[in-house]
């Protein structure tokens, strides 16, 4: 048998097998049960520094590198990414730590100087509100 007869056969076989439902499957997926994690948990995306002065560090600990540190921008806003599992107390303030992104930099904030906002725009109308 050539090459050629070979591949007819073989297609022939591939399309009876397709036509006779061989290859189908009535599995139909109703829902997908997600276990529960903090970031999508959380309504709140946006953050608003309620500080003079507020460091981001490379992990959610007060030991962890500060990687900057935010002097007198009450302004600023940032995306919150997730946050920290457990509450910490930080100088008699109890908070989450927060994983943010601002401006390409991505690190994590103490939650107890930091005010959540649902959108962008109600963070942004807050942060001019703060000046």
């Amino acid at each position: 048998m050539g090459i050629k007869a070979f591949t007819a056969q073989l297609l022939l076989i591939i399309i009876l097998a397709f036509a006779a439902g061989g290859c189908q499957k009535d599995e139909r997926l109703n829902s997908i049960e997600l276990p529960p994690t903090p970031l999508l948990s959380m309504r709140e995306r946006w953050g608003v520094i309620t500080s003079s002065h507020l460091r981001m560090r490379s992990a959610p600990e007060p030991q962890a590198e500060v990687l900057t540190t935010f002097w007198n921008r009450r302004e600023v806003v940032l995306e919150v990414l997730s946050q920290s599992s457990r509450k910490a107390n930080i100088e008699g303030r109890e908070g989450y730590w927060y994983q943010v992104s601002y401006d390409g930099l991505i690190g994590w904030v103490f939650g107890g100087y930091v005010e959540l906002h649902g959108t962008r725009e109600e963070a942004l109308r807050a942060a001019r509100e703060a000046r």
